[in-house]
């Protein structure tokens, strides 16, 4: 596969968004070309990663297995896939299934990692890269937990209900496991 195609590839990934040419062009000369065939497995759920796979062209499938139910995700072109085995030493979440041809560039961690040594500015790259996306991911719980706070309900309210106290009846807490009253 022609190199311009495999960098074109290569630049559309949010990662290595911001790359000096020169950081991206040595990435991907470095990088494993793989050809998968349909049926191929690319990667197994819970296999320790030592790699991204970059999907340059085809088709694949991630299937997630989680409390025994099943979810499948399409894999499409462009997709980086495992990407922070990369970087790190990680377990796979999913598994990952060719379902035609696809070819892939393989960024394997050592490779990765050398050229990280031979280029600290690459390094602290991918380290602001991660940090904006946790940060990223960080304000999107709390946007979260802020939603979840506006439909909970109120404290007291549920117990309030509970009580619903009838005229003349007492409102002293009482221990609920032997119903006698608290003093």
């Amino acid at each position: 596969m022609a190199i311009e195609k495999l960098m074109g590839a290569a630049l559309r990934v949010p990662l290595f968004h911001g790359l000096q040419p020169q950081q991206m062009s040595e990435i991907v000369h470095r990088a494993n070309r793989i050809i998968y065939q349909p049926g191929d497995m690319i990667f197994r759920q819970h296999e320790i990663g030592d790699a991204a796979i970059l999907i340059v062209t085809g088709r694949a499938t991630s299937i997630s297995t989680h409390t025994g139910q099943h979810a499948y995700d399409a894999v499409a072109p462009g997709s980086l896939i495992g990407e922070m085995a990369m970087l790190i030493e990680t377990e796979h979440l999913t598994t990952v299934v060719a379902d035609d041809v696809v070819r892939a560039l393989r960024f394997p961690r050592a490779v990765i990692q050398d050229l990280m040594a031979e280029d600290p500015d690459l390094a602290d790259h991918f380290v602001r890269r991660i940090a904006s996306r946790l940060n990223g991911l960080a304000s999107e719980m709390r946007a979260i937990e802020a939603q979840m706070d506006e439909t909970a309900p109120q404290p007291g309210a549920a117990a309030s209900a509970a009580l619903n106290l009838s005229p003349g009846a007492t409102s002293q807490p009482s221990d609920v496991a032997h119903g006698q009253p608290v003093h």
